[in-house]
Formats: structure tokens, C-alpha cells, sequence
């Protein structure tokens, strides 16, 4: 029986970033459906899996979700066809358990599923393994797909020698398809991209080398290589280099004009990490990729349409570092999500106008985006809203897991459409004093109807770090708090109303600074 779980996120405009073009969503709501429970697994020397692949999660032109789940090293497949409201899934017998180590998936039109997986032949479900030093690499790519109701498994790439196939990304081009990913193993200096194609007649191409750097003294391979589908064959790859000449990790691109592949160009120069960056699609071929770095401080990159990255002028302050970020288009909407370090928090951004300038920051408790999200529609951007599986695990000591499966949906409110009252129009109903405060502040909030009122005290990290509920009478309602377990610092004290329609959600909040105790 599948649950689902509405919260509707709270969300207050900051006083401190004045210079920012307000976006009109100030709101958002967050629903997560429970999918499935997996099983609990353990690692050994190179039998880790990876749950989050950019591929793992996919939406069909119909609105069809789909999505690839490893666990203990067996595939899983879960569908919905009424918006994630309902799931219904199946483990796929490949011949392979126990030794799956990758999943990416696609879907057609109609609906059906397509998978590529990597396969390490010499895994036993972790613990214990036979995997020797350097057999790591030797990992197969397999072909998951329907026949006549059936599952299929087809081979695509047999490892040779010390080295294999790990695949990113599967996509179709009217009923041929194609996998990419890159060479993983030994000697493999500066990363090679590949590419196969399956024929009409279901046979696949010998690997198709689509640029080789070698270029660096070491050992890597390229990760996260993807095709961004242009009109008559055109295509841009977009990957990462964890470790390239110059020893950093960095997002770059090739353009393919239809017959032949130009040479790279470097997108970011200063990547935090391999992993600390994140592309989003529309329907007509145009990319936002952003990018993060903490040295010396924490800034966000934004590069549109391939080009350079610039940095975002949005309020970090508030964060000592970032951890992971995440951007998604819908129409006429970019969404960037940034996870800052050590925080109950996500801030979630709004730009109108494809990144050019952004809203103030929202925040949303950092449970209802567990994990990493994989978002699904980055190449139709049919839906208002967007959507993301999340991982919940119960242990992180061995034996792992057992791992949730979680589908989110992310509903942006207008709040100015709905006729609630933005913060900005209503900061004048609080007040509070002394402030800055050292022990005793008074907090008065002032209601048009009798009304319970909700009081929060945020931490600059977003962190919620004193609550209270008191009752509001017609008029100035005042209230006395003690404050003196607080830290010094800079802290944002809010109010909001419990709602009364057709008003809907009324809410203000300030600033206010904590002193040290005498």
C-alpha cells in the first residue's frame, strides 16, 4: 500500500538581501510517496553500487515515470502512470544479481522501458568478495528491455583485459538507441567518451571512441557523459573530468555538428568536485549547468547554453559551505536547489528570466529532500512543477540499509496569485524588542480574527532552533521569551498565522541579532 506525505514547506523572505529581483514564488509545497523498501547489503574492496546515476529516473513524452533501483546489487523497476500517485514494480531477473553495479534508464512513447546496466561478473553480494586488486574494473554493459511481455538481457560490451564500459546514459532516436558512457580501468590517462548504437536489427556497434584526452599522468575516465539532442543529428555532449591536466575537477563540452566532433571546451575552471555540479534541459535543446565551490567561501556558477560559467548573485552568507546542488527547468522557471553543509536545510531559488537575476531564498526542511535528488524531466519540460526520487536509509554501518524508495513532487506557489499576503506587504504586524536581544525579548504580532500563532526562530544555516505556539486575539497579541540558551549570532525570528480562508497563510518575519551573555 503506497503513503503519501504532504508538507507544505514554510517560507520567508530575508531582510538581508534587498539587492535581489524578487521572483513571485514564495512558497512551495513538497509532497514524497513511499515506493518500495529494499534489502539490506554490504561492501567489500570495489563492491559499492550506485544508487544515484543522472539516468536513474525518467519521464516519458505521456508523463510516464520510470525508474531503475539497485539494491544489494539486483535491479528493480517501478513505474507510475497517474503522477506518481501510485507505483507498481518488479525485480528484473537478469542473470547478474549480485553483480549490478550501474542503472540508467529511458522510455518511449508508449511507455516502455529501457535499460542499461554494468555488470562486474566477479561480485557476490559484497561480503565476502572475489574480487582481486584491479578486477574492479572489469565491468560488462548489459541491455534490459521488454519482448513479448518478457524481460530480455543482452549484451552490449564484454570488459577486455583490465578495463570496461560504464555506461551514463541510454537514449533512443526512433527505435535505434544508443548508450554512452566511458572507459574505466587501468591506463586510461585523461578519459576516453564512448559511445555504441544499437541497429534495427538489435545489434549493437563496436565501441565508438568519440574523444580520447590523453592528456594526463595518470590513471581516470570521464563520468556523467551526456547527449543534449539538437535538430538533424546535431548533438553536445556535456561530462566531467574529475582530474584533468591540471590536476582539478571540470565540466566541459564537445558540439557534434551532424557529421563531425569538434574539440573540448572547458566549462568551469574551479569545480569543488567531481560531483558538484548538475544540468538541467528543455524540450528545445537549451542547458543551464551550475556549479559550486567552497575556496574561499561558498559561490554558485551558472553556465547557460554552454558557455562560461558566471557566478550567481544570490545570498550564501548564510551557509559556511555547500554540500550539493541541484537545478531544474520548467516553463519559464529555473529552480536551483543548494544544500548547505551540515543543515536541516535546503534553499531553494527562483529566476524568471532563464538565471539572469533570482528571487530571494525558501527554505524547505532538509527531510523532505532526502539524498541526492535524480530528477526526472530534464528533457520535457512539459510540467509546471518538478519531481525527484530520494534514497531514505536506516543504517549506515554494515549491513546497509534496508533503503526507501521515495518519489517528490515540488509544487511552486504564487502566493501573490493566491491573494495570501507576501511577507514583505505584512512585516509591519511584527515586532519585537529589545534587539538586539540578550536574554528577554517581547514579541508582539498583530491579527485582524482571533488565530493561533505559529513562532520560529531560524538559525542562518536554516536551521530551526527555537518553536512556540501561542494564541492571538483580535489586535496585538504580545509574548515573552526566554532566549538565553541561545548562541550569539544573527538569527531570523518569524510568525506566521495557522490560516483562516479564503486568506490563506499569513506570515512575516525579521532579523534579529542574539547578544552574548554578560
Amino acid at each position: 500500500m503506497m503513503k503519501k506525505f504532504t508538507l507544505l514547506i514554510t517560507v520567508f523572505l530575508l531582510l538581508i538581501t534587498p539587492n535581489l529581483k524578487g521572483s513571485g514564488y514564495d512558497s512551495l509545497t513538497v509532497e514524497n510517496t513511499f515506493i518500495a523498501v529494499g534489502e539490506t547489503w554490504y561492501t567489500d574492496y570495489y563492491t559499492n553500487y550506485s544508487v544515484w546515476t543522472h539516468r536513474s529516473f525518467f519521464e516519458d513524452e505521456n508523463g510516464g515515470l520510470h525508474i531503475a533501483f539497485l539494491s544489494n546489487y539486483e535491479l528493480f523497476y517501478y513505474s507510475s502512470i497517474d503522477d506518481g500517485e501510485t507505483w507498481s514494480g518488479e525485480q528484473i531477473i537478469t542473470g547478474y544479481e549480485g553483480g549490478i553495479k550501474y542503472a540508467v534508464i529511458c522510455a518511449d512513447a508508449s511507455g516502455n522501458p529501457y535499460i542499461a546496466i554494468n555488470v562486474n561478473p566477479y561480485y557476490t553480494y559484497g561480503n565476502p568478495t572475489s574480487i582481486s586488486f584491479g578486477q574492479e574494473f572489469n565491468i560488462d554493459a548489459y541491455f534490459v528491455y521488454k519482448a513479448e511481455g518478457a524481460w530480455s538481457v543482452q549484451n552490449v560490451y564484454t570488459h577486455s583485459g583490465n578495463y570496461g564500459f560504464r555506461v551514463s546514459e541510454i537514449y533512443a532516436e526512433g527505435e535505434i538507441f544508443k548508450i554512452l558512457g566511458s572507459r574505466y580501468g587501468w591506463y586510461d590517462y585523461g578519459g576516453e567518451i564512448w559511445e555504441t548504437t544499437r541497429s534495427l536489427e538489435g545489434v549493437w556497434s563496436p565501441i565508438n571512441v568519440l574523444y580520447d584526452y590523453n592528456d594526463t599522468g595518470v590513471d581516470h575516465s570521464l563520468i556523467n557523459v551526456f547527449s543534449v539532442l539538437k535538430d538533424n543529428g546535431v548533438r553536445d555532449l556535456v561530462y566531467c573530468r574529475p582530474y584533468n591536466n591540471n590536476a582539478v575537477s571540470e565540466v566541459a563540452t564537445i558540439h557534434y555538428d551532424g557529421s563531425t566532433w569538434g574539440t573540448p571546451v572547458s566549462l568551469t575552471t574551479d569545480l569543488h568536485n567531481y560531483v558538484s555540479w548538475d544540468m538541467t534541459v528543455n524540450s528545445e535543446g537549451d542547458v543551464w549547468i551550475a556549479s559550486f565551490n567552497n575556496d574561499p567561501e561558498p559561490k554558485v556558477y551558472l553556465s547557460n547554453n554552454l558557455q562560461a560559467g558566471v557566478e550567481i548573485p544570490i545570498d550564501l552568507s548564510m551557509m559556511v559551505s555547500v554540500n550539493a546542488i541541484k537545478i531544474h527547468y520548467t516553463p519559464g522557471l529555473l529552480n536551483l536547489m543548494v544544500y548547505p553543509t551540515a543543515s536541516d536545510s535546503v534553499h531553494v531559488y527562483v529566476s524568471t528570466d532563464e538565471g539572469e537575476t533570482w528571487g530571494d531564498v525558501n527554505y524547505a526542511d532538509r527531510s523532505s529532500f532526502a539524498g541526492i535528488m535524480a530528477v526526472t524531466d530534464q528533457y520535457s519540460d512539459h510540467l509546471p512543477d518538478f519531481d525527484f526520487i530520494t534514497i531514505r536509509r536506516v543504517s549506515n554501518e554494515e549491513p546497509f540499509g534496508p533503503d526507501s524508495l521515495f518519489f517528490g513532487h515540488v509544487e511552486l506557489v504564487n502566493t501573490t496569485a493566491l491573494g495570501v499576503n507576501r511577507h514583505e506587504n505584512i512585516k509591519a504586524k511584527l515586532s519585537f524588542y529589545p534587539n538586539p536581544v540578550m536574554d528577554e525579548i517581547t514579541v508582539s504580532y498583530n491579527v485582524n480574527v482571533p488565530t493561533d500563532l505559529d513562532l520560529r526562530i531560524y538559525n542562518l544555516q536554516g536551521k530551526i532552533v527555537y518553536t512556540c505556539v501561542f494564541h492571538g486575539d483580535k489586535g496585538d497579541s504580545t509574548i515573552k521569551l526566554n532566549l538565553g540558551i541561545l548562541d550569539a549570532g544573527t538569527y531570523i525570528l518569524e510568525v506566521y498565522e495557522k490560516g483562516h480562508p479564503p486568506d490563506g497563510l499569513h506570515r512575516a518575519g525579521q532579523k534579529m541579532l542574539k547578544l552574548p551573555p554578560k
